[in-house]
């Protein structure tokens, strides 16, 4: 937006932004916002630099750029042992709507604090199984991978009991 836009978004809003030249980015308040507790989403470096997130992971396509935006973000702290990284990757044929096949891969990138490693293990079995074996995902799946990434088992309760469900059930 040039200065002329966001003097009609401040006029509009009832709000007075800051006259710098700086970027600023603007976006609507997300549900998750609400939860009463820090939730790791899009925090998950700083809070393993501190100590507070023990594992991390990220999907997506092998040649996705934002896939190697996180890649690159960790590295140095993979190289100075401040972190370990463990990759994996699953391939399989799917059905097209045309009536073929095609493969859909799936890339993951899985970090731990040294020391919390054994979690690598048991999220890929979990991977594996969910990949090759499709169901709907369960409020126990969810509770388990909450409890991989470090949440407590009073922050997994509270995320099935308001968050989780009205998710799914506005799907």
């Amino acid at each position: 937006m040039d200065r002329k836009d966001l003097a009609l978004l401040e006029s509009v809003v009832g709000l007075a932004l800051p006259a710098t030249g700086e970027k600023a980015l603007l976006q609507r308040p997300h549900s998750i916002d609400t939860t009463p507790y820090l939730v790791h989403t899009n925090y998950e470096l700083p809070l393993m630099l501190e100590g507070r997130k023990p594992f991390a992971y990220f999907c997506d396509e092998p040649k996705s750029p934002w896939l190697q935006e996180m890649r690159a973000r960790f590295a140095p702290h993979v190289d100075a042992g401040t972190m370990v990284l463990d990759t994996f990757e699953f391939a399989q044929m799917c059905p097209t709507t045309a009536g073929g096949e095609k493969e859909q891969r799936t890339l993951y990138l899985t970090y731990a604090l040294p020391g919390e490693e054994w979690r690598f293990e048991r999220f890929r079995e979990r991977c594996h199984w969910l990949f090759y074996n499709w169901r709907p995902w369960t409020d126990e799946d969810e509770r388990e991978e909450g409890l991989l990434l470090g949440y407590s088992e009073e922050q997994c309760d509270w995320w099935l009991a308001n968050r989780f469900r009205k998710v799914f059930a506005q799907a």
